[in-house]
């Protein structure tokens, strides 16, 4: 065999070790708390929960495979997109300037986060080129709450604020 088809064998091999000991570990977990469970290959059924209690960590840690899962798949599938200082700096002066973002930023709101929304134009040649014409701002107020700001790049303006307000009793 060529050294390529081993070594596919080999990772294949692992990868199915590695959902056998998941589902395994899950099972194990799912049977100690006498618990049906779901996996994605169906249900497995393991009896009705003796209470409250234990129903409740079973659903909490399906919530958490689910949770992870999800998490790992957003991040491997998601876009890589590296921002320049420069845009950076553009996109916060152009919050800094609106005076809805402004005064927001001196309520004692953080610019936490800038992502690029891009947008692909294909020529009449079929080339394809990627600009960035908006960026998603995203504020941050510990305590208070969560606002998104819109900003078109090309124009150098604000176009809409999302606020979220968190009520802590």
């Amino acid at each position: 065999m060529e050294r390529k088809t081993i070594a596919a064998l080999a990772l294949l091999t692992v990868a199915v070790a590695a959902v056998a000991v998941g589902l395994l570990a899950t099972y194990a977990e799912a049977k100690s708390m006498n618990q049906a469970v779901r996996c994605g290959f169906g249900r497995l059924t393991l009896g009705v929960p003796t209470n409250a209690t234990e129903a409740v960590k079973v659903r909490s840690l399906m919530n958490m495979w689910r949770q992870r899962i999800s998490q790992r798949i957003a991040k491997d599938l998601g876009p890589r997109v590296e921002v320049s200082e420069e845009f950076k700096e553009r996109v916060t002066s152009i919050v800094s300037n609106d005076p809805d973002a402004s005064k927001l930023l001196s309520e004692g709101y953080n610019i936490t986060g800038i992502k690029p929304v891009i947008k692909a134009y294909v020529g009449a040649d079929g080339t394809v080129s990627l600009k960035a014409v908006e960026a998603v701002v995203t504020l941050h107020k510990s305590g208070a709450g969560t606002a998104l700001v819109i900003v078109n790049v090309e124009q150098g303006k604000v176009v809409k604020i999302y606020t979220y307000t968190i009520i802590e009793k």
